[in-house]
């Protein structure tokens, strides 16, 4: 399942300190480099998609990936460093409020089932 966050969201997960290391996968190995906070901030703010990855991409400590509405190729995918644990914290809430939300639609179903009230069948 993707998870789709928020530019602040992604902003509030990124590590401390004044840089941040990303990477792209072209295809014929990682290509790294050290953004700006600066920039990777501006960057956050002005994709289009932000973006939780899977297992393989947290392992290398990028738990994060953006793109644009016009990204064909997995290669224009700018994975980037996160901090583990802001990034947990992020994930419970957001699994949190699925569960709300989930509980939510669940009792509008079974309401839905219902007559209202003073009507006889």
């Amino acid at each position: 399942m993707r998870i789709y966050i928020t530019a602040e969201q992604a902003i509030s997960i990124l590590p401390d300190g004044e840089s941040v290391h990303t990477f792209y996968n072209p295809g014929f190995g990682l290509v790294g480099a050290d953004w700006s906070r600066e920039s990777m901030i501006d960057k956050l703010r002005k994709s289009d998609f932000r973006e939780l990855t899977g297992d393989q991409a947290r392992s290398m400590n990028k738990g994060l990936c953006v793109y644009d509405k016009t990204t064909k190729y997995q290669g224009d995918i700018l994975f980037v460093e996160t901090d583990h644990e802001r990034l947990d914290k992020l994930e419970s809430e957001l699994q949190a409020a699925q569960a709300v939300e989930d509980d939510l639609c669940s009792a509008c179903e079974d309401k839905a089932g219902l007559e209202p009230e003073g009507v006889q069948g």
